[in-house]
């Protein structure tokens, strides 16, 4: 399993607290697995994200700008800090996590670890942070055309 950029770095300093309190490394992927599927306020922070910084996209063009980038980098920021609390919230590091997640891979790469993983890497990937703020953006116009054409069909009714 590859690590994320500046998630994990060999001979990183482990800030969490790997001994006394932490969480066996079944049950630590156990609650970061639930946090990260199941936690609405997880969700809500990207959600909103995604709401307020979809209007920078440009539908009609392929072109991959420079702002692109710098929010992508934003939005992998918001995602690290997250999950590095809840980790760290857990009495682990997330080096300890990181750790309990590749050797799972090593022994199956078929793993609900190993899975997690891959999932949590791929929502940081570039491609799939522009899928995601291209559909942002398709429903907020979708949206807007709507409330528009509404608006003007309650402005005539108002005339008659």
């Amino acid at each position: 399993m590859e690590e994320k950029e500046g998630w994990v770095e060999d001979g990183a300093e482990d800030k969490g607290g790997g001994g006394g309190g932490a969480p066996d490394g079944a049950a630590l992927v156990a609650a970061v697995q639930s946090f990260f599927y199941e936690n609405d306020d997880f969700a809500e922070i990207f959600e909103r994200f995604a709401n307020e910084n979809c209007d920078v996209i440009d539908l009609a063009s392929e072109e991959m700008k420079l702002e692109y980038t710098e929010l992508h980098q934003e939005f992998v920021s918001i995602f690290e800090e997250q999950m590095e609390g809840f980790i760290e919230s857990q009495g682990s590091s997330v080096i300890d996590f990181y750790s309990v997640l590749r050797e799972a891979a090593d022994r199956d790469p078929d793993s609900n670890e190993s899975l997690l993983g891959q999932i949590m890497y791929a929502t940081c990937d570039f491609d799939v942070f522009m899928l995601m703020m291209r559909e942002t953006k398709r429903r907020q116009d979708w949206k807007r055309a709507e409330e528009a054409e509404q608006e003007q069909r309650q402005q005539q009714n108002n005339r008659k």
